[in-house]
Parts: structure tokens; sequence; C-alpha cells
């Protein structure tokens, strides 16, 4: 059974990051609304994440990854002063800095 979990989780870590790099780079500002809807799937894509303790799926590398995609979103969102689309790109950065920080004090023995 332990198996299906983990594919379960891979696939919940894979719509997070799927989510956030088509909100990204298909922003349009005149009709933002795609983006948008992807940026609220990725949410309760990490909110899966959280609820089922999958955090681990992701590395160091795979959390920083999504800091980075996020970070990104989030300046396009701030350039288009969209600030409760903002706020949910926070909390993803937020909840993804500290599994990164987490994952690199059980790959690296220490922490940051």
């Amino acid at each position: 059974m332990a198996f299906f979990k983990q594919f379960r989780d891979q696939l919940k870590a894979n719509a997070l990051i799927n989510h956030l790099e088509f909100a990204r780079d298909r922003f349009h500002p005149n009709d933002p609304s795609l983006a948008l809807a992807h940026l609220g799937h990725a949410l309760k894509a990490l909110v899966a994440i959280k609820s089922a303790r999958a955090e681990r799926t992701l590395t160091f590398t795979g959390w920083n990854y999504v800091v980075l995609v996020s970070s990104q979103l989030g300046m396009i969102l701030a350039i288009h002063h969209l600030a409760d689309a903002m706020k949910d790109c926070d909390f993803i950065i937020e909840h993804a800095k500290k599994y990164k920080d987490e994952a690199q004090a059980i790959e690296f023995g220490h922490s940051h």
C-alpha cells in the first residue's frame, strides 16, 4: 500500500509544479482568469500535500524550484496589482521555503 500512497503524493507534487508553471507562463494581463485558476489549483495541491503529510515527496531542489516559480509568478501578479492572488502566491512561497529548509536538513544533515 505504501507504493500507492507514494504515487498519489507524487501526483500532488506534480500538480503543484505544473499549475504554478502554467500560471506563470501563460499569464495574460488582459485576461488573467486562466492563470488565476491555475494558481488556485496549485494552492489546492499544496493543501493536499500538507494534509497527506507528503512534504518529503519533493526534495530540497524541488521545493527550491517551487519557491522560484512562485516568486516569478508573484512578481507578475504584483506588476498587475492582483493583491488577492499575491497573497495566495505568498502562502505557497512561505510553505515551500519551510519545506525546503526541512528537506535541506534531512538531505544535507544540517539546518539552515
